[in-house]
């Protein structure tokens, strides 16, 4: 009974992980074209021809989000790369509701 316990728990486990990879993605972006930060701190951002829906579900009007507790450094480069139209590499994994969390985001120009 232990180890029927144990498999169901490993089961549980990776299908969780599994879930997260579903939902990750690489978008390579010609430029952020809005951005949106909450009085609590959650930001959210798209860019023309963002998937809608996305991986996460409908609706999400192309929408998708950069977690609160995301370092704040992170969060201005987001919006250096929004004023500055550059181009961006964003990567993203899981979800939040129906919207891809930003991992990570990386500039091509440097």
């Amino acid at each position: 009974m232990r180890l029927l316990t144990c498999k169901t728990v490993l089961s549980m486990l990776f299908g969780v992980f599994s879930l997260s990879a579903a939902h990750a993605g690489s978008y390579d972006v010609l430029k952020i074209t809005h951005v949106y930060t909450d009085a609590s701190g959650n930001m959210s951002l798209k860019w023309q021809g963002a998937p809608d829906p996305g991986p996460c579900g409908s609706p999400n009007y192309g929408w998708v989000s950069v977690m609160p507790s995301a370092d704040p450094n992170f969060k201005a480069f987001v919006y250096m790369l929004h004023a500055n139209e550059l181009p961006a590499q964003i990567v993203t994994s899981g979800c939040n509701g129906t919207r891809e969390i930003v991992s990570a985001i990386y500039s091509p120009d440097g």
